[in-house]
C-alpha cells in the first residue's frame, strides 16, 4: 500500500486544518464574550471548550481497527537502550524482560547519575552499561549515546517498562514504515487512580494508534517503548530539544517530519509500565516533575505540531490531531481565565457533564467495554482534574525552560534548532493569550455577582 500524500491533498488537507484552528481560535477569544448577558449561554460555550477532548473522537468515527499478523522480530538487528535514573528497584525485571527478545550485551543502559544501584544491578546481568557525567533527563542521554547504536533497529525503553512476551516487530520496519508503537498498558492494581489510567490508557491506544494503524498515521509512539530505525534516532540528535515531559510526542513529531520511510505505525502486542499508585503521585506526573511533566508537553512541541500541519508527509488524520492539540494549547489561558464559571450555573455543567459522558459512552463500546461504567460516568471529572494539571504546568516549565537555556545551556547540545527563539515566541504568545482573557473579563462582570447588586460596570454607568 502506496502511504505517501499526493500534493494536491496535502494542500488540501493543510488548508482545512489551518483554516479550522485559526477560527477555532478566533472564535474563543474574540466571540465567546457575547454571551456576557447571558451566563448558561457562556458556561456552554466555555464547558464544551473544556470538555473538548471527548469531541476529538469524531474525527475517527469513520476509521477502523488495524492489527498486523505475522510480524517477527531480528534480535541481531535490534539494540534495546535505557535511559534510567534510580531505577535499581525495577530495572532487574525490565531488563530481564528485554533479555526474552535480544542477547544481554544487545542491552544498553545508560544511567542518567544515578545514585542508588541501578548500575550494578544492570551490569550483573550482562548489559552494557554507560555513565553520563552530568544529569541530561531522558531524551538528551539518548541523543548522547546513539552514535553507540550499532544495529539497524532500536528499541527505547523506559527502565519501569516490562515487555513479557510482546513481540518485538521489526519486519515491520523492514516493510518500509518509520516507526512502531505499542500497546502500553499501567500494570493494573485495584485502587481508583489506576482504573482511570487503565481506561485513559486504553483510549489513547485504541484512537490515536489502532485506528490509525493501517495508514501508518499514529499520532505517538510511548515513551514507555518504541521501535525506531537508528539512524532515526541518531538524526534526532540534533533536533530534540530534551525535554522529558513530553519527550515522546517530540520524537514522535520528528520522526514524521525527518523520517523517510512510510509513517509510524501500531503492533496491538501489549506491555505494561508501572504508573503512579496515588493522586499525588499523578498530579506530580501530570502537572509538576521535570519542569510541567505531560501538562507541558503539547506546550514545549508547537511549534513543531505547526510545521507538521503544512507538512506534505502528513495524513488528514495526523494533521487534525496535531491541530487540535494546538488549540488545546493555546486556548488554555482562556480555560484558567473562565474556570471559575462552572461551579455558577449547576444546570449549563450538568448539561456539558451529560454531553461529555455520551461521547465517553461512545467510546466506552468502540474499547468492548473492558472498563467499568462507573469511571466512564465519572470520566469528565478526571478530565478536569488533566485540565487543572496543564493549567499548573506553565509556570514549571517556564522554569525548566530558563534553567535549560540559561542555566544549563543544555540547548547548545540542539543544534539543528533555534529552542531559544521557540521558547521566546511560545512564552509571549501565552502570555498575551492569558492578558486579554484577563483584560476581557470584566465583561462578564455581571455574571459573578448576585442578580439585585450592581456590579462595578453597572456603578460606572450609573455615575
Amino acid at each position: 500500500m502506496n502511504h505517501r500524500v499526493s500534493r494536491s491533498s496535502s494542500l488540501i488537507s493543510s488548508l482545512v486544518v489551518s483554516g479550522l484552528l485559526i477560527y477555532g481560535l478566533w472564535w474563543f477569544y474574540t466571540r465567546v464574550w457575547d454571551f456576557s448577558n447571558n451566563k448558561r449561554g457562556l458556561v456552554l460555550a466555555f464547558g464544551f471548550l473544556l470538555m473538548s477532548d471527548g469531541l476529538y473522537l469524531l474525527i475517527h468515527a469513520f476509521l477502523r481497527p488495524h492489527n498486523y499478523s505475522g510480524t517477527e522480530c531480528a534480535p541481531e538487528d535490534l539494540t534495546v537502550v535505557l535511559a534510567t535514573y534510580n531505577a535499581g528497584e525495577a530495572i532487574a525485571r525490565t531488563i530481564s524482560g528485554a533479555r526474552r527478545h535480544v542477547p544481554p550485551d544487545q542491552i544498553l543502559v545508560v544511567s542518567d547519575t544515578s545514585t542508588d544501584n541501578t548500575v550494578e544491578v544492570a551490569a550483573s546481568l550482562g548489559t552494557r552499561v554507560h555513565e553520563n557525567d552530568v544529569n541530561l533527563n531522558k531524551a538528551l542521554t539518548i541523543s548522547r549515546i546513539s552514535p553507540e547504536i550499532a544495529t539497524p533497529y532500536t528499541l527505547i525503553l523506559d527502565d519501569d517498562t516490562f515487555i513479557g512476551n510482546a513481540t518485538i516487530p521489526t519486519s515491520l520496519l523492514d516493510d518500509g514504515y518509520d516507526a512502531v508503537a505499542f500497546n502500553v498498558m499501567p500494570e493494573p492494581e485495584p485502587t481508583l487512580v489506576n482504573k482511570f489510567q487503565q481506561y485513559e490508557y486504553r483510549k489513547n491506544m485504541f484512537l490515536s494508534k489502532s485506528l490509525r494503524a493501517g495508514s501508518a498515521s499514529v499520532g505517538n509512539v510511548s515513551g514507555a517503548i518504541g521501535l525506531y530505525h537508528t539512524k532515526d534516532v541518531q538524526l534526532q540528535a540534533g533536533y530534540h530539544s530534551g525535554f522529558f515531559g513530553g519527550e515522546d510526542q517530540e520524537r514522535t513529531t520528528l520522526t514524521y517530519l525527518y523520517g523517510t520511510g512510510r509513517g509510524v505505525t501500531y503492533t496491538n502486542s501489549t506491555v505494561l509500565t508501572e504508573a503512579p499508585h496515588t493522586w499525588w503521585q499523578l498530579f506530580q506526573q501530570r502537572a509538576i516533575k521535570f519542569g510541567g511533566g505531560w501538562g507541558a508537553a503539547h506546550l514545549n512541541i508547537v511549534i513543531l505540531y505547526l510545521r507538521l500541519i503544512v507538512s506534505r508527509r502528513a495524513k488528514f488524520a495526523l494533521k487534525f490531531e496535531k491541530g487540535y492539540q494546538v488549540f488545546i494549547t493555546l486556548t488554555d489561558p482562556l480555560r484558567l481565565v473562565l474556570f471559575p464559571l462552572m461551579i455558577l450555573d449547576p444546570v449549563g455543567f450538568l448539561i456539558v457533564y451529560a454531553a461529555y459522558v455520551g461521547l465517553e459512552i461512545i467510546l466506552w463500546f468502540w474499547t468492548k467495554r473492558q472498563d467499568s461504567f462507573l469511571i466512564v460516568l465519572l470520566s469528565p471529572l478526571y478530565g478536569m482534574f488533566n485540565t487543572i494539571a496543564r493549567f499548573v504546568a506553565f509556570p514549571f516549565w517556564l522554569k525548566n525552560r530558563w534553567d535549560f537555556v540559561f542555566r544549563k545551556r543544555f540547548h547548545r547540545r540542539v543544534t539543528k534548532r533555534k529552542l531559544v527563539l521557540e521558547y521566546a515566541t511560545i512564552t509571549v504568545i501565552m502570555l498575551s493569550l492569558l492578558a486579554y482573557s484577563i483584560y476581557q473579563f470584566p465583561n462578564i462582570e455581571g455574571l459573578l455577582k448576585p442578580a439585585n447588586e450592581p456590579g462595578i460596570l453597572d456603578a460606572q454607568r450609573i455615575k
